[in-house]
């Protein structure tokens, strides 16, 4: 196990300074699946005083942070980090709670299937509403601690897969960062459960963060990691990216739109400030043009984005998004709604991360 001080956000959004971590949580501890020192993980949370003790009374009710990286003897894959990379697909999809199904998009991916039959191999998905088993979930509730109403949607085939099985089947990097649990109870498996946002990647993800957003009707969280390489012209790159989920209530539409404001401040205040950053997620936002605060917020910080259509990314909205603030040397192309929802009630959207050589 592994945890590393907590970084507080100012309560006026203007600024963070640098406190130790005001309580101990199991949940900020982390955990590495197979072998090798779990890595070290930031935490970034809100500066108030009520907003950190909710944060901990409902941190208490799930399990560690998880990290793990493939393991080629088993996969039969071999480990691109090694391999010359001039572009990274970027996904953002939220799962349903595990019922939809993270491996058929990346066989499709892999197969070609959105990009004209040519294979993408390098690509990252920002996953929302993952599912994890067991693996250090509390099987009883604590006293007073928060947690979310079981709701355990049945998928269009098969089971649902939490998400430390689902990296292990596709051979790809893991990084999972607990939410909030799943009821008070065990789940129709008979485990403890959590939920909360991952990130996949071929790549390793290094100079892991956790950030508690300031609290709403729930806790939750966003995730930075990095991912490097170099590209066929020998240059190196590096990106971080950043997963975000804002929050959906129970409380008023204007006190929501608040909370989503101040959640997307907090965003990018603590992004890199001067190297690439994506940035994808679930906003929350019902808005089919992005005319929600929040939406507006992370335009302006990332002003590479560029959104090539309009389609609605869950019912008649569009709550999911892309993000691009990119240097000399960078390039993003549109980002776009994936046609097929593989079992969720959101779509994906990708983009394109393009590494070319500078003038």
């Amino acid at each position: 196990m592994a945890s590393s001080a907590v970084l507080l956000l100012a309560a006026c959004g203007h600024g963070a300074v640098i406190g130790a971590d005001p309580v101990f949580a199991p949940c900020r501890e982390v955990a590495a699946l197979g072998s090798g020192r779990p890595p070290d993980v930031r935490w970034y949370g809100p500066g108030q005083d009520d907003e950190i003790v909710r944060h901990f009374d409902w941190c208490r009710a799930v399990g560690p942070v998880l990290v793990s990286s493939p393991d080629s003897r088993q996969t039969g894959l071999d480990d691109p980090a090694s391999e010359a990379v001039d572009s990274l697909a970027i996904i953002s999809f939220n799962v349903n709670l595990g019922a939809a199904s993270a491996v058929e998009l990346v066989d499709s991916l892999r197969r070609g299937a959105f990009t004209g039959g040519a294979p993408v191999v390098d690509f990252v998905l920002l996953l929302q509403e993952t599912i994890r088993e067991g693996h250090g979930v509390p099987v009883r509730l604590p006293k007073g601690s928060g947690t979310s109403r079981g709701r355990f949607p049945t998928p269009r085939r098969g089971a649902r897969l939490d998400i430390a099985r689902t990296a292990d089947s596709l051979g790809l990097h893991l990084f999972y960062g607990p939410a909030m649990r799943s009821g008070k109870g065990l789940n129709p498996n008979g485990r403890p459960e959590d939920r909360g946002n991952a990130i996949l990647s071929t790549r390793p993800l290094v100079d892991l963060a956790i950030i508690e957003l300031p609290f709403g009707g729930a806790r939750r969280i966003a995730q930075l990691a990095r991912i490097s390489g170099r590209s066929h012209a020998d240059r190196t790159w590096s990106v971080q990216v950043a997963n975000l989920h804002f929050d959906v209530g129970p409380i008023g539409p204007s006190a929501l739109s608040a909370i989503r404001a101040r959640q997307a401040r907090a965003i990018a205040q603590v992004i890199d400030s001067s190297g690439a950053v994506v940035a994808g997620g679930d906003l929350n936002a019902f808005s089919l043009t992005g005319t929600a605060e929040s939406v507006r917020i992370l335009r302006a910080a990332f002003p590479q984005t560029v959104q090539g259509d309009s389609l609605p990314t869950r019912g008649p909205q569009r709550l999911d998004y892309l993000f691009f603030r990119l240097p000399q040397g960078y390039q993003a192309t549109a980002y776009r709604t994936l046609s097929l929802d593989f079992g969720s009630d959101h779509r994906p959207v990708l983009g394109w991360l393009r590494f070319v050589d500078e003038p």
